[in-house]
This record gives C-alpha cells, sequence and structure tokens, in this order.
C-alpha cells in the first residue's frame, strides 16, 4: 500500500471511532486505489467493495 493511502487510513480511524463497516470500507477504497486503479493511472470510476470477509490481514 503507498504512503498516501496508508495515512490517509489512519487519519480516518484516528479522527473519530470506526466499526467494521467503517474499517471495510477504508480497506476496500485504499486496495482499489492502489491494486485496481493504478493511483489514478487507470480504469478511472472503478470502485471496490469488500464482503464477506472472514480474516484479512495487512502488514503496514
Amino acid at each position: 500500500m503507498r504512503a498516501s493511502c496508508r495515512s490517509s487510513v489512519r487519519a480516518a480511524g484516528a479522527e473519530r471511532a470506526v466499526d467494521e463497516d467503517d474499517l471495510r470500507e477504508l480497506a476496500a477504497e485504499a486496495l482499489g486505489e492502489v491494486y485496481l486503479r493504478g493511483g489514478g493511472r487507470r480504469a478511472h470510476g472503478l470502485e471496490a467493495e469488500l464482503k464477506d470477509i472472514v480474516d484479512l490481514q495487512f502488514e503496514l
């Protein structure tokens, strides 16, 4: 995950209490930006959504 996405996720979580749905939405946005949209270089307008997650781990 790029530094800008990491800082955005941290900032969003630090600003207010987040629940599981909020975390799922933040993770989907970060993954979509980095892996699907290539940081704005491709797939403009494509949105990512995470559903039915059993276990998802990130290393920052």
